[in-house]
């Protein structure tokens, strides 16, 4: 039901209230009124009676009643009234308007018995004789042989109320205009005291949807006035707690989704409070607004489920870890806190998810680094070892053997260096950063130019021929030195897994900010869920293949770390039995 405008109930109430109280006072005012009139008819029938009195006197006195009425009809027109002369015994001795030998005996009116007892009577009432109402004064008066007698004034009353009547109209007119001003006066009255309260309802709509700029206009009266100062006060605290809260949760915001961690707050009833962005990728939530689901809905893994209700029956951190997957092997560690409320109560819990899938991977190069370097390392010095002991148990004094064992030993000794050097290679460029290398503008076919040259031995020895595309004047901002033996490790490769009397492309363009440099050959290609693998350290696809080709597992890791010195990276595109083409992307001059 639509609820009524103050307006409207205060403006009806007023008028309610005026149109009483001008009817109460017209009523009051028309009775005053009436009395008056009355009242003043009464005194000019008392002066007219007392002009009079003298004159019928004498009058009374006459033995004619021709000559009394004839006296008693010229005072009357005189005086504009009806006059009546009456005996003590109630007969009539003359009258105005009427013979008085066919009037009834009058002993027993109320005016002409008062004025009998000495007093002036009056009264209103209906007249028998003339049929209409009368306003009648008697009074007494002495008569003959010292008789009283009663002089009786009358007027009729509908001119009395013709003259009331005159006066109630301009008295109504009066009240109708006055009723018309009290009208629009109760109207602004009423919309004056309503509208500070309209205007203070719009302003608390505009507070409502978070509008605080407006100001409301604080009126002279201290009810009204108080409360739009309230009012104003209210906004403006408003507006700074708002401020306050919105600064607040942005930097909140800003922290939660810049965290490195995953974080996922629920309720006791594992309803999501909130989840990060890092959380949301972690578990591949697909639900636009987690706020408020429950946490199945959200995260659909069975571990975390009960590592959080875990954490929700009891009041102690936890701390677990967890394996997905869902895409691809990922690992997290998982620890809860209590989440408490404004009272300290626990209202639920937060999770933070680490992810150390990077971390696991390190440890398991880590691993697979020790091995395959003790392993690496281990195979040489054991065959240097058992020669040296067959040459001091005697294979010295076969010339021919002896030369033989040396020989071996040499080349083992060899690959220990080989290795050994590539290790301490790939620790300076590890270690360096790029405002610690020396680089310059260099033509970067010169540079491939002396790879190649460093590669031509092993080249000729397979009839393996380079097909160069090189624009002669690209240039490049590199370290030359580091440069080359990333090249020199790239073709040492490409020439080591092709098949004889095949070639090899280099071919440079440039590409965006880059310069891009593609190495392909015709070896035997490497399988796809290997590619991810060959940069580490030791990693080999092929192992006994690689051993033969005589590398040491360190080459690929090297060229990795010299592009990332020079802000480049590498990429293989490879297929089984179709050979492998290697891109560096290093930086244009």
């Amino acid at each position: 039901m639509k609820r009524p405008r103050l307006l409207w109930q205060l403006y009806p109430t007023y008028l309610l209230i005026t149109v009483l109280a001008l009817l109460a006072v017209i009523w009051v005012g028309a009775g005053f009124l009436r009395q008056f009139y009355f009242s003043e008819t009464v005194s000019q029938l008392e002066i007219n009676a007392r002009l009079i009195s003298p004159q019928l006197q004498e009058a009374a006195t006459l033995s004619h009643p021709e000559r009394l009425h004839a006296l008693v009809a010229d005072l009357a027109r005189q005086a504009g009234a009806r006059i009546t002369l009456v005996r003590w015994d109630g007969t009539i001795l003359a009258d105005s308007e009427e013979d008085s030998q066919t009037m009834d005996n009058h002993a027993d009116r109320p005016e002409i018995m008062r004025a009998l007892d000495g007093e002036q009577g009056v009264s209103r009432r209906f007249s028998n004789t003339l049929q209409k109402n009368l306003i009648y004064l008697a009074r007494p008066m002495p008569g003959p042989d010292q008789t009283k007698v009663v002089l009786r004034l009358a007027i009729p009353q509908p001119a009395f109320e013709n003259a009331l009547r005159g006066v109630y109209g301009k008295i109504a007119l009066s009240g109708l205009v006055i009723f018309l001003l009290s009208a629009l006066v109760s109207y602004l009255v009423a919309r004056r005291i309503s509208q500070p309260l309209v205007e203070m309802k719009q302003s608390a709509e505009a507070f409502a949807r978070g509008d605080f700029s407006r100001k409301l206009w604080v009126p002279r009266t201290v009810e009204i006035g108080g409360l739009a100062e309230s009012l104003n006060q209210m906004a403006k605290e408003l507006d700074e707690r708002i401020r306050t809260i919105t600064r607040q949760r942005a930097e909140q915001e800003a922290v939660f989704g810049s965290m490195q961690e995953g974080v996922l707050a629920v309720d006791r009833e594992e309803r999501v409070i909130d989840v990060n962005p890092l959380a949301v990728e972690l578990f591949g939530t697909a639900v636009d607004q987690p706020q408020g689901r429950s946490l199945p809905e959200v995260i659909r893994n069975p571990q975390v489920h009960a590592f959080v209700k875990n954490a929700l029956n009891t009041s102690e951190p936890q701390e677990e870890e967890i394996a997905l997957y869902e895409s691809g092997e990922r690992f997290l560690v998982a620890r809860s806190a209590v989440l408490k409320d404004e009272q300290g109560g626990a209202r639920g819990v937060v999770v933070v998810f680490n992810d150390i899938t990077r971390r696991k991977q390190l440890e398991n190069i880590r691993r697979d680094f020790v091995a395959n370097v003790s392993h690496e390392l281990k195979t040489p010095i054991t065959l240097i070892q058992g020669f040296i002991e067959t040459l001091h148990e005697g294979a010295l004094d076969n010339p021919a053997e002896a030369k033989r064992f040396l020989k071996i030993i040499w080349e083992h000794s060899q690959r220990l260096h080989a290795i050994v050097e590539d290790l301490l290679s790939l620790s300076r460029v590890e270690q360096m950063k790029e405002s610690q290398m020396q680089t310059q503008e260099e033509i970067l076919s010169n540079i491939v130019g002396q790879a190649i040259a460093a590669c031509q031995p092993q080249a000729d020895a397979k009839e393996i021929t380079f097909a160069v595309t090189i624009p002669p004047r690209l240039s490049v901002r590199v370290n030359a030195v580091l440069v080359e033996q990333a090249l020199v490790n790239l073709i040492d490769n490409a020439v080591k897994f092709s098949e004889a009397k095949t070639e090899i492309c280099l071919q440079a363009k440039s590409e965006g900010p880059d310069i891009r440099v593609d190495i392909q050959d015709q070896g035997c290609g490497i399988e796809a869920q290997e590619q991810g693998r060959i940069f580490e350290r030791f990693y080999r696809v092929d192992k006994a293949r690689s051993r033969k080709a005589g590398g040491t597992g360190l080459g690929l890791a090297i060229v990795k770390h010299i592009m990332n010195a020079h802000q480049g990276r590498i990429s293989v595109a490879s297929a089984p039995g179709q050979g492998s083409t290697f891109t560096v992307y290093l930086p244009k001059a």
